[in-house]
């Protein structure tokens, strides 16, 4: 199985604040909010040997012994609204906690869940910001379009990069 997940997002700064009494401190925690997409790809390809004689799902047989390979794909698309908290732990260091909910139950993705944690470093160029960052990730999805089912939650180590304006 290949899976693959493509999000874009938008938000809106709720609070820019800086840490300790200096307002001038490069030094900020931040919450922000956001709404935005994300695209699923699922690839599954499989392979079965029958032990015994069995009919399939689709009615054709399966004699004992024999095999039989079996391939497929699903993707679709589904909205998420969520938040995201920031804290700088020095002039170029930061961590992160994000979270999501999304699916509303539109075309097949009943329900969707995201939490994440990162640390990472940040550059700054003029008003824009880029980052390199680490952590871990959890998603979890609910969708159904037919005869396809994914009810799973996936979760691992994650590497990325980022710019804001």
């Amino acid at each position: 199985m290949d899976s693959s997940w493509f999000e874009l997002f938008g938000g809106y700064r709720l609070l820019d604040e800086p840490i300790g009494k200096d307002i001038h401190s490069h030094r900020r925690v931040t919450i922000d909010g956001f709404v935005g997409g994300r695209l699923t790809i699922i690839d599954v390809n499989g392979s079965v040997t029958s032990e015994v004689d069995i009919t399939l799902p689709d009615g054709s047989m399966l004699e004992a012994g024999r095999s039989r390979d079996q391939s497929g794909s699903e993707q679709w698309g589904e909205i998420f609204v969520g938040g995201r908290v920031g804290v700088d732990l020095s002039e170029g260091w930061t961590m992160e906690i994000r979270s999501d909910i999304g699916g509303f139950g539109i075309n097949g993705s009943e329900f969707s869940w995201q939490a994440a944690g990162v640390i990472g470093y940040r550059w700054r160029f003029k008003t824009w910001a880029f980052s390199a960052f680490g952590g871990y990730r959890a998603l979890g999805q609910d969708y159904t379009d037919g005869d396809f089912g994914w009810d799973m939650v996936v979760y691992g180590p994650i590497l990325g990069v980022g710019f804001s304006f």
